[in-house]
């Protein structure tokens, strides 16, 4: 310990560092304030010492609403914590958007799916080898080589 440093009013081991720090992430992202919370917590970093210390002064208070808020004190009097939270943050939130974006896929394909369907095409058949190329990709225009397959529709309804 060097000279000037207090004593941690608790120890607090690694598993128990990691569990917190992992519950805290799951509540903050629970509550979609990830980006927010990773733009505070780098904005403040000077300070979170102090809010470690705030922490401890405030317990008895807090104590009531907020269950082990001196080992939040003790998370936030040590940098390298605060950067194993932002860490964690960044990893939920890609994580997030990566979902959406396979979630996003697979909408449009669902999508392109029931427009061949009611095109008349079948997306889960495959066409035969000397069919019409046009009618493979209904998205081509009529200048495309698309003309041809409209023109069938377009009979078939009068």
């Amino acid at each position: 310990m060097a000279e000037g440093d207090l004593p941690p009013l608790f120890d607090i081991t690694p598993e128990q560092r990691d569990k917190m720090i992992e519950d805290l992430a799951q509540k903050i992202f629970k509550l979609g304030m990830a980006t927010p919370a990773i733009l505070f917590l780098e904005t403040h970093r000077p300070f979170s010492r102090i809010a470690g210390n705030a922490l401890h002064v405030l317990s008895p208070a807090l104590g009531t609403i907020v269950p082990l808020v001196d080992h939040y004190g003790v998370l936030l009097n040590d940098p390298k914590n605060l950067d194993i939270l932002i860490d964690r943050l960044h990893e939920m939130e890609q994580e997030r958007v990566k979902q959406e974006r396979m979630l996003r896929e697979e909408r449009r394909a669902r999508a392109r799916a029931r427009r061949l369907k009611l095109l008349g095409f079948d997306p889960d058949k495959p066409d035969a080898p000397d069919a019409d190329r046009s009618r493979q990709d209904p998205d081509r225009g009529p200048s495309e080589g698309g003309g041809q397959a409209t023109e069938e529709r377009t009979d078939q309804t009068k």
